[in-house]
């Protein structure tokens, strides 16, 4: 390898590395993806106290499925965390707009993205609390009202500090 190439070699390594390091996160993490015809992903198994947690619902049913869009931070999903052996609602990503439900539609074959993350009061730090967590989507089959809600929860994440 001359003295141009070799060069050329370092100077692509810092790169990717530079990137790798300002990522924020592990770049080989992945994320998580659940099996079946509603598939819940997340964009990692892994996150930090402040990283956003992106995810998508896919529907591959050959019906529409409807959710609401109130759950933690106002998307279709809900955050748990788990205490003491138990899943709880994590608050602190709780749904504040005060605004009303707006029933969500994802038809056969598409897919719904949404973003959830902490928000706090000015000047205050927002984060999640370390720990293990899972998404769990309620939905329905039906539009009429009251219908029976079917209940689906992800693979579980990690939240470290």
């Amino acid at each position: 390898m001359g003295k141009k190439s070799l060069l050329c070699w370092l100077i692509g390594l810092n790169l990717v590395m530079t990137l790798a390091a300002c990522s924020g996160g592990n770049i080989t993490d992945n994320g998580t993806r659940t099996k079946g015809p509603i598939i819940i992903t997340t964009d990692h198994a892994t996150y930090t106290t402040t990283t956003p947690i992106k995810f998508s619902v896919i529907n591959q049913t050959k019906s529409a499925i409807y959710a609401f869009d109130t759950q933690s931070s106002c998307t279709i999903l809900e955050l748990e965390i788990q205490m003491n052996g138990q899943w709880e609602t994590s608050d602190e990503v709780a749904c504040q707009t005060g605004k009303l439900p707006v029933r969500m539609t994802i038809a056969p074959g598409q897919t719904y993205t949404g973003t959830i993350s902490v928000s706090a009061p000015k000047g205050k730090r927002a984060a999640l609390s370390p720990g293990t967590y899972r998404l769990a989507l309620f939905y329905s089959n039906s539009t009429a009202p009251f219908s029976q809600l079917i209940r689906l929860t992800s693979e579980t994440l990690s939240v470290t500090n």
